[in-house]
């Protein structure tokens, strides 16, 4: 039941954008998403989301926190979106450490290279900017085998649990008669076993 519900949680992560990269590029550019999937934070959930952040994303942190003030809602969205992932984090780190370690990889791979593509903007002469091209191409190529890597581990795991739920479905329908009267039985309060 656990890994079922793990599942379910990675592919909602994975569609709400769990790797950075597919966040705004500055989040002080954001715009506010639906206030009903904002959570209410308590204080100290509030200051573990953002030991969180500060730990592992300082660059982002430092964006979050900046909107504390200038942009209120913002700032809690942002943060309750830092406390989901961490969450996450924490029960897959417990429950599922290798795939943990992949996952965390390609973050990092990910934040590696928005740090080269910024690096690259700011460099001057075209000998740097080749060399830091040349490394954002490497980081760029691990990321893209992590993230494969990655869609094929969960491709394999839902293609498993689509086969459990056939078998089931194909038992209860070779059960359907039994599974029909006890459910009768049920409804009608006779002693039997339950549905």
């Amino acid at each position: 039941m656990k890994i079922q519900k793990y599942t379910i949680v990675a592919i909602w992560v994975f569609a709400s954008g769990f790797c950075y990269a597919q966040q705004p590029k500055t989040i002080s550019n954001a715009k506010i998403e639906n206030q009903n999937d904002v959570l209410l934070l308590t204080s100290d959930q509030e200051q573990s989301a953002l030991g969180y952040l500060n730990r592992n994303y300082p660059a982002r942190f430092r964006e979050v926190n900046a909107l504390r003030e200038a942009r209120p809602k913002l700032y809690r969205q942002e943060l309750s979106r830092a406390f989901r992932e961490m969450r996450f984090s924490e029960n897959l780190k417990e429950e599922d450490p290798e795939r943990y370690n992949r996952l965390k990889e390609e973050k990092e791979l990910e934040i590696e290279s928005q740090r080269l593509a910024k690096k690259y903007q700011e460099a001057a002469g075209s000998e740097e900017k080749a060399q830091i091209e040349k490394d954002l191409k490497q980081v760029l190529e691990k990321a893209f085998e992590s993230r494969q890597r990655n869609r094929k581990d969960e491709i394999a795991k839902l293609e498993e649990k689509l086969a459990e739920l056939k078998k089931r479905n194909d038992e209860r329908l070779a059960n359907r008669e039994e599974i029909i009267e006890l459910r009768l039985h049920d409804l009608l309060d006779k002693k039997t076993l339950s549905w």
